[in-house]
């Protein structure tokens, strides 16, 4: 279990649907076609994957405010050498812990690929 999981367990119930908000927000603002485009370049095939941009969105997240600040902002800049799917399961595993239950959230913004209808 990662450090991340047990520390989000130890808090409150509302800091695990509060996480996975502002994850979904931070994964949907980035949803972006020039984000896209930024991932897409780093590619050595024409395929586009929307899970592996997904993906690569959430190691932008999970990278830090720094660098997601900067990729928000300047799209090239997003690496797509780095994924972090994991962080999606942070809540419900830290929910899991907590409660015993499983995590049937939906939280605030779809983050799925191509769910920021107006950026693309």
């Amino acid at each position: 279990i990662q450090p991340a999981v047990i520390a989000l367990a130890k808090m409150p119930v509302s800091a695990i649907y509060l996480f996975e908000d502002f994850l979904s927000e931070k994964l949907f603002n980035i949803d972006t076609k020039q984000h896209a485009k930024a991932y897409m370049k780093q590619q050595t095939d024409d395929y586009f994957s929307v899970d592996d941009f997904l993906y690569v969105r959430c190691a932008a997240v999970a990278e830090g405010r720094l660098y997601y600040e900067n990729i928000e902002k300047n799209p090239a800049a997003l690496s797509a050498d780095i994924d972090f799917e994991h962080i999606l399961s942070v809540a419900a595993e830290a929910y899991k812990i907590k409660t015993g239950r499983e995590f049937e959230y939906s939280p605030l913004y779809n983050y799925e690929t191509k769910s920021n209808i107006d950026k693309w």
